[in-house]
């Protein structure tokens, strides 16, 4: 049987033992004494064989790897998962109890301890540890309680399983947890989330009902104060695949937050829930959104990822989009800012056209060279596709610029002349003009040849 009991000593009884009360002080013999009695805990879990009840397969990972202070009366990761491994099937019914102890770190210990039950004895673990994560007075317990809750769930949080259904709504509901640690844990299990996808579209997944009713919370605490718990929030949406709805008015709000993590996270939602995909309205609204992040907003990456954000909605705003991508291109003064604008260009076909001359005097510079090939690949292929309705005044102005594009491109000085990725490009662009030299000379043929 497992012995855990209450370490806590009154200050009476400990100045009581003489001379080590002359010399030490007392909080560090209380921190002490508990201290010890926890490393007699974990030396005991060491020492007993692995019982059948525990499964073999066991995740060292502490979801809330934010929530570790420099003095905390805790075992340390590595001898818990050694220790996890060793628990007999007899030492659960003791930790369950150890849940109830007047000592907040045993009780800690003991919902973390029992996150590694199998599924056979999840049964009985889940609903003491739902009590703890709701209940306990104690935020570290309960941060350890839904911890454990989200570990003996697994990151599949999509399935159908008795253990997912038990522990979303306990997860949910620590969302809204008054202590930010506590909501930071839940956050976490979203985060982590990962699905077993029918179909190599990994965002056309169908939510059950347990996890759709996530969306709204998650929605809600966008407008948490602390910044961190907003910041995992955007993360945690992103993971929702394309069965968030009513997102957009959230998110353009999120794009106005002063925190930066929660404005990259935010634009980062919108490319992972398709939003492009949506109706033209919605789309309507955020592309002023995202022109304003990128024209404005002080963080770089903000700037970046509202620049790559347009790479999703190909042509359907170029008209509005290619004009601003130009000038984050060529003035924006972060090279990530302006690899990302040439990066997006590539999917608005031939409606980036005016882009090209950027894209070449880009293509002289190392760090832009790849995204301006793969963009002027991109423009070229529109080229190529739509051959028969351009004007010979266009294919005369397209075959130039491809000419001219790979003059420099397949300069054999380059250093970056028979990388893969570069010479890949370079076979778009020649193909394209190939394709457009044969286009001019049918269309010369046929005004020549007798009637």
């Amino acid at each position: 049987m497992v012995v855990l009991r209450n370490t806590t000593c009154s200050k009476k009884q400990v100045t009581q033992t003489g001379q080590a009360s002359a010399s030490i002080p007392v909080s560090f013999l209380v921190k002490f004494q508990v201290a010890l009695e926890i490393s007699f805990l974990c030396l005991w879990l060491s020492m007993l064989p692995m019982g059948n009840a525990w499964g073999q397969k066991m995740e060292r990972t502490l979801y809330v790897s934010s929530y570790q202070e420099p003095n905390r009366n805790y075992c340390g990761f590595e001898r818990t998962a050694r220790a996890r491994q060793r628990i007999g099937s007899q030492a659960v019914s003791d930790l369950v109890k150890a849940l109830q102890n007047r000592d907040t770190k045993l009780r800690a210990d003991a919902a973390h301890l029992l996150g590694s039950i199998d599924k056979k004895g999840a049964s009985e673990v889940i609903p003491n540890l739902i009590t703890a994560s709701k209940n306990d007075p104690d935020a570290e317990v309960r941060v350890c309680a839904v911890s454990a809750l989200i570990s003996i769930a697994g990151k599949d949080l999509n399935k159908s399983t008795p253990e997912v259904k038990a522990v979303i709504p306990v997860v949910i509901a620590a969302v809204k947890d008054s202590d930010t640690e506590v909501r930071l844990a839940a956050l976490m299990a979203f985060q982590s989330m990962s699905f077993t996808y029918s179909s190599d579209d990994n965002f056309n997944v169908k939510l059950t009902n347990e996890l759709k009713a996530a969306i709204p919370v998650l929605m809600e605490t966008l407008k948490d104060d602390n910044e961190q718990v907003r910041s995992s929030a955007t993360s945690a949406l992103s993971n929702m695949g394309r069965d968030t709805t009513s997102l957009v008015p959230v998110i353009i709000q999120a794009l106005k937050d002063k925190n930066d993590l929660v404005r990259i996270g935010a634009i980062s939602v919108l490319g992972r829930v398709g939003i492009w995909e949506r109706k033209s309205e919605e789309v309507a609204k955020v592309v002023p959104a995202l022109i304003t992040a990128l024209k404005q907003d002080k963080n770089a990456q903000v700037r970046s990822n509202a620049a790559y954000a347009f790479k999703f909605i190909g042509e359907k705003a170029a008209t509005t989009v290619v004009p601003v991508l130009i000038e984050a291109l060529k003035n924006d003064l972060d090279f990530q800012v302006r690899s990302s604008a040439a990066s997006a260009l590539e999917s608005m076909g031939e409606k980036a056209a005016t882009a090209v001359p950027v894209l070449i005097e880009a293509l002289k510079k190392p760090e832009l060279r790849y995204n301006a090939e793969e963009a002027l690949g991109g423009i070229a292929e529109s080229w190529q596709d739509n051959a028969t309705r351009l004007s010979n005044q266009e294919v005369d102005l397209a075959i130039s610029y491809l000419e001219t594009a790979l003059n420099i491109a397949e300069n054999p000085k380059s250093e970056y002349a028979n990388l893969f990725g570069f010479a890949e490009e370079k076979k778009r662009l020649r193909r394209s003009l190939n394709f457009l030299k044969k286009e001019k000379d049918s269309r010369l043929f046929s005004k020549t040849r007798p009637r």
